[in-house]
Order: C-alpha cells, then structure tokens, then sequence
C-alpha cells in the first residue's frame, strides 16, 4: 500500500479546519497560562532563591543600641536597659533608680552612658 493509497483510505478529519488552525486567541491564550505559570512558579520558588542572613542576639543588641540614639535620654536610658537585661545584665541600683524618676540632664547624660558602656561589654560577651 502506497502512501496516496493510504490517505485515501483514511476517513476525513471530524473537526472542521478552522478549529485545527492555530489564530492569533489561541497564542494569547497560550501566551496568558504561560504568564500565569510563570508568576506561580516564580512566587514558589522566590523564598528558596533569596539569601537569609541571620544576625546574632549580639549582632541584633547593637544594632537596636545604634538605633536608638535618636530617642530623648529618659526614654533612651529605658530602653538601652532593657536590651541590658535582654543579654542577661542587670544595672546597678543606682541606675535602676534613674529608670523611675527623672534625672537631672547632666545626671542623665553620665548615666546614658554608662548604660551604653554596660550594654557594649555585653554584646561583647554574647557576641
């Protein structure tokens, strides 16, 4: 049987032509699922690719302490002590008092800083 003899004996197509064609709605379409597919492969797969960096409690302490140079010194102190305590410090008595009263500024100053002096030789002990 020869290849003319074997399309002659093959039964016309059921779908009508215009169906097996491929039109312009057919590439958007397939344009679209693709661009579907992609975004969803590219949300999966985004956290995989994206580098972690994990600092350490030491690493995190110091960069808190820089951050909160801006705040005025009562709410400095107070918070500088508490990432004192977080590394496992505890303040003088002294220091603690100046935590619920008031300071005077050149008082507040001298024990601003020795806060940040306790709490740089913590990090360096946790770090």
């Amino acid at each position: 049987m020869t290849e003319t003899e074997l399309r002659a004996a093959l039964h016309p197509p059921r779908l009508p032509e215009a169906v097996l064609a491929l039109d312009a709605r057919d590439l958007a379409m397939a344009l679209g699922i693709g661009l579907v597919l992609a975004a969803l492969a590219w949300l999966l797969l985004r956290p995989a690719a994206t580098a972690r960096v994990r600092h350490s409690p030491a690493q995190q302490a110091a960069r808190a302490a820089a951050a909160l140079a801006q705040l005025p010194p009562p709410e400095r102190l107070a918070r500088r002590a508490a990432l004192f305590a977080g590394l496992g410090g505890r303040l003088p008595a002294d220091l603690r008092a100046g935590l619920y009263r008031p300071l005077p500024p050149h008082e507040a100053e001298a024990a601003d800083a020795r806060v940040d002096r306790l709490l740089a030789e913590a990090v360096r002990r946790a770090g």
